[in-house]
């Protein structure tokens, strides 16, 4: 069975749930890794929880609060926006090789300008070459941008479809004069959710 190109199935994909799995395993066949995590940034906390997983026996979904060490690692690799390898996990990142369960890793920073979005974790068992992590990983991180970004426009343009068939609906008793009020009310309510960030629901898949 011939496999559809990634851009293809990025834009024909209907879910999440059809398309991170082919994420992750498209990551792993560039990268060589094993298994792999993605983590949704939360800027409130500044912590990152994983949302789906791939190659793995667990998801862990608790919060990741990395170590002071770890903690400069990735803090590097989103000021860089660069994929950067963790050769030594065990020591330089344990919580992170702990949740992939492997040796090494790589991290690929998913970054929209200077806001840290969430973070790709790619695990191996034996450490890669530094030539490894390199343009190609870097396409890895924006295949997953560009997903992430696409379901959150379908997600507000599902909103937007509903608010207009719910002020027709609601609006459809009411004279002119009040029909345009309630709908400027609703509608610029409805602007104001369009504009929050991505759910969960954008990042979740099961872990495969």
């Amino acid at each position: 069975m011939v496999q559809r190109p990634l851009t293809s199935l990025i834009a024909h994909s209907t879910t999440p749930n059809d398309l991170l799995p082919r994420l992750h395993q498209h990551a792993l066949d560039v990268t060589g890794g094993s298994c792999s995590l993605l983590f949704q940034h939360n800027p409130r906390t500044g912590s990152l929880q994983a949302t789906s997983g791939f190659g793995l026996e667990a998801l862990r979904t608790d919060p990741w609060m990395p170590g002071s060490e770890e903690a400069a690692l990735i803090a590097d690799a989103f000021t860089r926006k660069m994929p950067t390898l963790i050769s030594d996990a065990t020591r330089q990142a344990p919580d992170l090789g702990a949740r992939l369960n492997s040796r090494a890793a790589v991290v690929l920073p998913l970054v929209r300008g200077t806001e840290r979005v969430g973070l790709l974790a790619v695990g191996f068992h034996t450490p890669p070459s530094v030539t490894a992590v390199g343009s190609d990983a870097s396409e890895v991180s924006d295949a997953v941008m560009t997903a992430l970004e696409l379901f959150h426009l379908r997600q507000a343009a599902d909103l937007q479809r509903d608010v207009r068939e719910l002020l027709e609906e609601f609006t459809g008793g009411y004279s002119p004069p009040i029909a345009r009020l309630c709908g400027s009310t609703i509608g610029a309510r409805a602007i104001s959710c369009c504009r929050l960030r991505p759910t969960r629901r954008t990042w979740r898949a099961a872990s495969a």
